[in-house]
């Protein structure tokens, strides 16, 4: 039985908070759009925090680990999860979000 989006996101917001990395870490907010499409937007992170006032190749770096991540974490959940940037650094000054994710269910036929 396939399992929407609904209860994946449920399922990964449990894992957040067991995952080191993220528990007190990142602001993140997700946003169920119907049972088969939602956002992820991430408002704070440290890593960008750190590497965006260096080069362009250190902030590079930085985004590739989310580039792969970022997938991975909805497809560990549901292989049918496909997940894509809406939006990724650079910020235009500091009050702008970190990233945006999107992800969707693939067709359950």
């Amino acid at each position: 039985q396939s399992r929407g989006l609904g209860d994946v996101y449920k399922r990964q917001l449990r894992s957040f908070q067991f995952a080191p990395g993220e528990v007190g870490i990142l602001d993140v907010e997700i946003e169920l759009i119907d049972e088969s499409h939602g956002v992820i937007t991430h408002h704070a992170c440290p890593a960008l925090d750190r590497f965006e006032h260096f080069d362009d190749v250190r902030l590079k770096h930085c985004c590739d680990i989310c580039l792969a991540g970022m997938p991975i974490s909805g497809e560990m959940l549901n292989r049918k999860i496909e997940c894509k940037p809406l939006k990724l650094p650079p910020r235009r000054d500091a009050n702008d979000i970190a990233c945006k994710w999107e992800y969707r269910l693939r067709d359950q036929s």
